[in-house]
């Protein structure tokens, strides 16, 4: 008796939590994500109030997708020289970067859509890359690229909502290639180039099977072309 009422009672516990858990649903919250394809994009016409003003962005990876994007959404943190005023010729820029996603778009987790808020701030990637040289050139337009390494946070904000709970976060980190567009300002002191906008290109990292394969069989095709030359 003793057992059936223990039992009973926490039956009747359980319950209780689940029932609150439902009635009162609180923020979902998933473990880092890789990013394994899409972009990010920042940037803006160069010596101008939209200097690096504009953010667009669509990426996905491992049952998750953000999109979305707004002009004017505040200065993105590009950490360059430069970004604002004319570099020579072999100055270095890099694609490094603190953007933050901002405006409307769309979420996805676990296969639902959702209309979603970036509300700038709490969305942050870090982006780091090697610098790169700007060639000799006097092209009113050059594009170099670098690879980077991306890690940051995620908030999806609902857009129905007065309020904009959040309803879904997330870590994130991802890689790829970074392409970086400059434009020549002739007229500006001795003249030079002036980094003007970034487009980030996520790439799928290869899981550890796969490298171990690739490292295998690369092993076999040295090992099979050193006993045919040891043959001859």
């Amino acid at each position: 008796m003793l057992f059936s009422r223990n039992a009973a009672l926490a039956s009747a516990t359980l319950g209780l939590v689940f029932l609150v858990l439902f009635i009162s649903p609180g923020e979902a919250r998933a473990g880092n994500i890789a990013i394994t394809g899409g972009s990010v994009s920042i940037g803006g016409a160069p010596r101008s109030i939209d200097a690096w003003a504009n953010v667009g962005f669509s990426f996905s990876g491992n049952g998750f997708a953000a999109s979305g994007g707004a002009s004017d959404s505040g200065t993105q943190d590009i950490m360059s020289p430069c970004a604002f005023d004319p570099c020579q010729p072999g100055a270095t820029v890099f694609p490094n970067s603190t953007t933050f996603l901002d405006g409307t778009g769309k979420g996805t987790f676990n296969g639902t859509t959702i209309p979603a808020w970036w509300l700038g701030r709490d969305s942050t990637l870090l982006f780091h890359g090697p610098g790169v040289t700007i060639p000799n050139s006097t092209d009113p337009t050059i594009t170099l690229s670098s690879p980077f390494d991306m890690t940051g946070s995620i908030f999806v904000h609902s857009l129905d909502d007065v309020n904009h709970p959040v309803i879904f976060s997330t870590s994130i980190s991802g890689s790829g290639l970074a392409t970086l567009t400059l434009e020549f300002f002739p007229n500006l002191g001795p003249g030079g180039y002036i980094f003007s906008n970034v487009r980030y290109d996520f790439a799928p990292v290869p899981e550890p099977t796969t490298l171990l394969l690739l490292s295998s069989g690369l092993g076999g095709l040295a090992l099979r072309y050193r006993r045919q030359r040891i043959n001859k």
